[in-house]
């Protein structure tokens, strides 16, 4: 039998804001993969960051993701990049942490992604920052996708999507993550079996609410990840 907290395949998995741990390289180092053992998002949600790539008008499509987390969605975005879809995407992520910690950092996303093949520099940078500060230097290009899953207090939350939204291109998309999380039920006791914790991030939702919804149209909605296209 396996140890407490030690799941059959040798990996343990303390979840739910304890620290992560594995012993082998993380299921196959695809972002579905980290999702099933990180569970920060829902199944179904990294498919729906993927279906937007093909949407941008850009042939080259810029891409930035605020909050490095276990690099689940950066990876999930340069894998676009590969066969069959082989779309030419520019990954920018920015985190105020950069050393490991249990709830997300540029290290985790540079470890998965470079396990999976990818290289800092290339098609993908990192920013060690606020990202209110890189939308105030941006000078990068406009933004085709903008994935908003940082602090999730409303102002900081609020702040993000205020600084980065003028700098989206008309027709691009600005993503929310974790709004209503509160009303997906678990499926597992406490917890979901195959997803995030269920507490609300009410100040992620406020925003969404008030600001988002009454100026634009929501595009599509899977579980907690919702998505805006800015006109």
């Amino acid at each position: 039998m396996a140890e407490k907290g030690l799941r059959s395949d040798g990996q343990a998995h303390l979840r739910r804001g304890e620290i992560y741990y594995t012993e082998k390289v993380l299921m196959g180092q695809t972002s579905e993969g980290i999702r099933q053992a990180f569970h920060y998002e829902f199944p179904g949600e990294l498919e729906l960051l993927k279906s937007l790539v093909p949407l941008c008008a850009s042939t080259r499509i810029l891409i930035v993701n605020i909050g490095a987390g276990a690099g689940t969605s950066g990876l999930a975005f340069l894998e676009t990049s590969l066969p069959p879809n082989k779309s030419d995407v520019i990954l920018h992520t920015v985190d105020i942490t950069a050393e490991p910690s249990p709830f997300g950092s540029l290290h985790s996303e540079q470890s998965v992604c470079e396990e999976a093949g990818f290289h800092l520099g290339v098609n993908w940078f990192q920013h060690h920052m606020d990202s209110k500060l890189l939308a105030k230097d941006w000078n990068f290009g406009l933004v085709d996708i903008c994935f908003v899953d940082g602090a999730h207090s409303y102002d900081e939350c609020f702040g993000d999507v205020i600084a980065w939204e003028p700098l989206i291109r008309k027709g691009g998309f600005m993503v929310i993550h974790d709004y209503n999380k509160q009303l997906i039920l678990p499926d597992n006791g406490e917890f979901h079996s195959d997803g995030p914790h269920p507490m609300a991030w009410l100040g992620v939702n406020r925003v969404v609410d008030e600001y988002l919804k009454p100026k634009y149209k929501a595009l599509e909605q899977v579980k907690s990840t919702i998505v805006f296209r800015i006109s």
